[in-house]
């Protein structure tokens, strides 16, 4: 009897730890996905949420619908953002993902703009975002020409709200313009989405 109860919770005990290790690798479905188009290849981009804090991104290539290359990105932040585009003009998207954090340059907690491309199938970081002109709040990949800007909620120092454009300027974001300033956050979100 005691040596099938220890067989019991020594099965149990693996099964625990299985489980624990599929979650901590994120084996489940993607919370997001986007399909990018690289010659005559398809990417699909995921992000896989593990937890409240700790996110991953992960890009599977098919080439006539076998996978040829798999990369993965960890984002060990709360992601509060996630989208695809084409910011630095490179005719290919790149990945946006919003992530909160401190920086070596802004100790404070904060949400920033992270960005990455695709070469050769892997995830690369393109820009981790330490800040943009005031406390930002949230963001999204605007269409610019050929191109995408990027279009901001910053929060700005009497409470009130401004919605800003950043474009890719080769190594970071460069201002562009405000597009409104001293706004409320309704206003604000209806200005990021380019319907004032």
């Amino acid at each position: 009897m005691n040596s099938e109860m220890n067989r019991l919770h020594f099965i149990i005990s693996i099964l625990t730890l299985a489980g624990a290790f599929l979650l901590s690798c994120g084996s489940g479905k993607a919370d997001l996905e986007y399909g990018i188009r690289q010659g005559q290849s398809i990417v699909k981009v995921a992000l896989h949420r593990v937890s409240d804090t700790a996110s991953y991104l992960s890009a599977h290539t098919f080439t006539d619908g076998k996978l040829v290359d798999s990369s993965r990105w960890e984002l060990p932040f709360p992601v509060y953002h996630f989208e695809v585009g084409d910011v630095n003009g490179d005719g290919t998207d790149d990945i946006a993902v919003g992530v909160t954090k401190a920086t070596r340059f802004d100790r404070n907690m904060g949400k920033r703009i992270f960005l990455f491309q695709l070469q050769d199938g892997s995830i690369i970081p393109l820009w981790l975002g330490s800040r943009v002109s005031q406390p930002l709040f949230d963001f999204r990949l605007l269409r610019v020409q050929e191109r995408k800007n990027i279009r901001t909620i910053e929060k700005e120092q009497d409470g009130s709200y401004l919605v800003a454009e950043y474009e890719w300027y080769g190594f970071g974001l460069g201002f562009v313009r405000y597009v409104i300033r001293e706004a409320s956050l309704a206003r604000a979100k209806k200005a990021i989405n380019n319907s004032i």
